[in-house]
């Protein structure tokens, strides 16, 4: 089974970027993921685990030293100066892809996100916004803190029908708003859900398994053929293993290279 993966963070501990990148490139090789795409955050402002998640400049540097298993994902926040500008530089050093995560002040869908939006749309690039409930504090010392609010998964509705050119990929299925982001994946064919996180994969099987997705009209498609796979970083790449025998428990095998390869792909534009 291929596997590749949506949805990586560098979670770099005691500044340590070569030490991180062995043993990224050991579990990938150990779990058989081909390529991984490593999203940008804010650069020295969250921590994950005792270890900085690393910004685009780090991102970067780490796709031009492995090209081969890496593609890197940009980091904007459009309310800082220039996002634009920042954005069509990082897609000129090779970003795939872009990250928003609204926790840090603004609503996806504000006015003030709308260029942003037009330069991604301009560029072919799909979008990847954390969406649902977060823990992640500033760790910087600035005093500011995190707030979930902005990151209801309706508020990505108004988007994606405002620039249908762009591929809307909400992160941890919308945990806990499952629902919410089940409904929007269905009703929006330009916006696909990915299972990362520890609270999406557990809690977010428990509910199919209970439930299935039995809310959804009939002539809908599949849902699952709209969520892909990714592990949120090298401490959480357990999920794979979790998510791979859930799909086979229930007799999913079918699904498997399109989960966990194919649609993220697809969505990258990297099949031909």
């Amino acid at each position: 089974m291929k596997v590749f993966d949506f949805h990586w963070h560098l979670h770099i501990r005691d500044g340590d970027m070569d030490k991180h990148f062995v043993s990224m490139l050991k579990l990938m090789d150990e779990l058989e993921i081909e390529q991984a795409v490593v999203h940008a955050a804010p650069a020295g402002q969250f921590g994950f685990l005792g270890t900085l998640c690393g910004g685009n400049q780090e991102v970067f540097e780490a796709v031009k030293k492995y090209p081969d298993r890496l593609l890197g994902s940009v980091y904007i926040d459009p309310r800082e100066e220039h996002p634009v500008k920042v954005l069509t530089e990082y897609h000129s050093r090779g970003a795939v892809c872009v990250k928003f995560l609204p926790f840090v002040g603004y609503y996806p869908d504000e006015e003030i996100c709308f260029p942003v939006y037009e330069q991604i749309e301009k560029l072919g690039l799909p979008l990847l916004v954390h969406v649902g409930l977060t823990n992640i504090p500033y760790i910087d010392g600035s005093g500011r803190i995190t707030e979930s609010k902005y990151c209801m998964p309706i508020h990505v509705d108004g988007p994606a029908r405002k620039f249908p050119g762009i591929t809307f990929v909400l992160a941890h299925l919308g945990w806990p708003y499952f629902q919410e982001a089940f409904a929007l994946a269905k009703f929006n064919k330009n916006i696909y859900l990915d299972i990362s996180g520890p609270f999406a994969v557990e809690e977010g099987l428990n509910l199919h398994s209970r439930e299935g997705f039995g809310f959804m009209p009939p002539e809908t498609p599949d849902l699952w053929e709209k969520i892909i796979w990714g592990s949120d970083g090298i401490e959480l790449a357990w999920s794979l293993k979790t998510v791979k025998d859930y799909l086979i428990q229930i007799g999913r095998k079918d699904l498997l290279d399109q989960f966990f390869y194919s649609t993220s792909r697809k969505i990258l534009k990297l099949e031909k």
